[in-house]
């Protein structure tokens, strides 16, 4: 028999035989199961692990935090629990089956075998086990061919009512079949287009649906199964006529990808959603926010981005002064931003707006109004005006000092008015 758990590291090997062993002493039979087998077999790294349990996973959990020395969080109404490491985290499940009340709704979910749990799932690459206990630990379990579609790189759903049980798998396929660069295979692709054609998507309350969406968004390489989505009518719960602007999609992508790395918090996922509205009418886009739930952050940005646009066209201008940029893009939200910036076909536009992101936006002022009042200046609004005036020079260079600083604020202040008191009209 071969063993399936030497190819994973030493480390991760030892772990999961010694989760093996404590459940051989609580005689339980445990299981690695899901994505983990399926890129174990796939020769791809994966720092998550699931583990089925055919009992209490939450009071093996329990014990297990203590012989580990680890976290655990409980999720009592689902069964579950998450043991807590430090550089990764372990999800531990009761062996379920499920029984769908009507097309679209949650499950009800009660105690089953490795069987049925590994039948519940979506498609025959994510429905295999390894067995952890050490009578058979290492050995494969496949009950629905999935090490076979993964070596053809085929997706395949388990039965012809999966995407009428969960119409969510509608966009997992899509997802699953652009990142492993698989195909769906001919009559799964089938059962895909009847769901859409009947709008199976309608069975989903929208956030939950939604929700799916945003994890195709967030993939490495989203603009793949957007396009894929796209040519198979996949974005039709929007309900709305999508014309996507491809190219500003790549320029997003080739801008992110630049992005990596350099400190900026941001969902990925929310830039290419404003994207790919970005010629969505802003009533639409309401209608949107409100349907799927968008935080606050979402369809704010959502929102943003038609005047956004607008403010490119100054910032591509050659006279857009760096403090001009600063004004433009002050209000915007980050996605919205690193939008603009990926939006842009003008090379100088895309470089005064990373130069606000990395260096302007971060400008201070080391003179305040206390030090103003001091000199003998009285506080107003236009003190306020004088010093964001300053602020302007030192972003365009034109300041260099705190001497400057000071110097620039009160030539201003005594053009415009009076020590103690307040400014002169004109």
């Amino acid at each position: 028999m071969k063993n399936y758990l030497n190819q994973l590291d030493q480390t991760t090997r030892t772990f999961l035989k010694n989760i093996g062993r404590e459940a051989d002493r609580s005689k339980l039979r445990v299981y690695l199961v899901g994505g983990p087998v399926r890129d174990i077999l796939f020769n791809k790294k994966n720092l998550d692990l699931d583990i089925v349990i055919e009992g209490d996973a939450i009071e093996f959990a329990r014990h297990l935090a203590k012989s580990l020395k680890a976290n655990v969080k409980i999720y009592r109404e689902f069964g579950t629990a998450t043991l807590l490491f430090p550089h990764r985290h372990v999800d531990l499940v009761t062996a379920r089956r499920e029984d769908y009340p009507h097309r679209g709704a949650l499950p009800v979910v009660m105690p089953g075998t490795l069987r049925d749990d590994l039948g519940r799932r979506d498609f025959t690459i994510n429905a295999m086990a390894i067995a952890l206990n050490q009578g058979n630990l290492g050995m494969l379990i496949d009950p629905f061919a999935g090490q076979e579609d993964l070596k053809a790189k085929k997706i395949r759903v388990l039965h012809d009512q999966s995407f009428a049980d969960d119409p969510t798998r509608l966009l997992r396929a899509v997802r699953f079949e652009q990142r492993l660069g698989f195909h769906v295979e001919p009559k799964t692709l089938g059962l895909w287009k009847m769901a859409m054609k009947q709008k199976f998507y309608h069975n989903v309350k929208p956030p939950r649906y939604f929700a799916e969406f945003k994890k195709i968004l967030g993939e490495k390489i989203p603009l793949k199964p957007l396009k894929r989505l796209y040519q198979l009518k996949g974005l039709a719960f929007f309900k709305i006529a999508l014309n996507p602007d491809w190219k500003a999609l790549e320029n997003v992508q080739a801008s992110m990808n630049q992005t990596n790395g350099k400190g900026l918090r941001v969902q990925p996922g929310l830039i290419y959603l404003i994207a790919l509205l970005g010629n969505v009418s802003d009533a639409s886009k309401e209608k949107i926010s409100q349907r799927f739930q968008l935080t606050r952050e979402e369809r704010t940005s959502l929102l943003q981005s038609t005047k956004a646009l607008k403010a490119l066209q100054c910032i591509s201008q050659k006279s857009c002064s760096p403090s001009r940029v600063y004004r433009l893009l002050g209000g915007f939200s980050l996605a919205t931003i690193l939008f603009l910036r990926g939006k842009t076909s003008s090379r100088s536009a895309r470089q005064r707006i990373s130069r606000f992101l990395t260096q302007d936006q971060h400008v201070k002022l080391n003179i305040n109004g206390t030090q103003l009042k001091l000199l003998g200046f009285a506080s107003s609004r236009r003190m306020g005006q004088a010093l964001e005036e300053v602020l302007y020079q030192k972003i365009d260079g034109r300041i260099k000092n705190d001497r400057q600083e000071l110097m620039a604020a009160q030539q201003l202040l005594k053009r415009r008015g009076n020590k103690n008191g307040a400014f002169r009209k004109g």
